[in-house]
């Protein structure tokens, strides 16, 4: 059973916004972290209940609720100095 992926309205923005390849690209995971959250390459962010994954330049930072089957984007980013502030 899969799990549901929700984006922040911030993700859902910076989503709309990229080119159609990268786009793609991220949708592409999204719906692979819907049947697997923890895949082998995500890594959890230390000190904090979240998870990064790379895909391509951008970092996605995600909550797990495996009582609810809820995998919540929190944010999309380019990787940079300001990716991980404010979590």
């Amino acid at each position: 059973m899969s799990y549901r992926v929700i984006l922040a309205r911030n993700s859902r923005k910076i989503l709309r916004s990229l080119a159609e390849d990268d786009y793609r690209a991220i949708v592409s995971r999204l719906y692979s972290l819907a049947d697997q959250p923890r895949p082998p390459d995500v890594r959890k962010l230390s000190g904090i209940d979240l998870w990064r994954v790379r895909v391509r330049d951008f970092r996605l930072v995600y909550s797990v609720d495996d009582r609810e089957r809820v995998v919540y984007i929190e944010r999309i980013a380019r990787r940079s100095d300001d990716t991980y502030k404010g979590l």
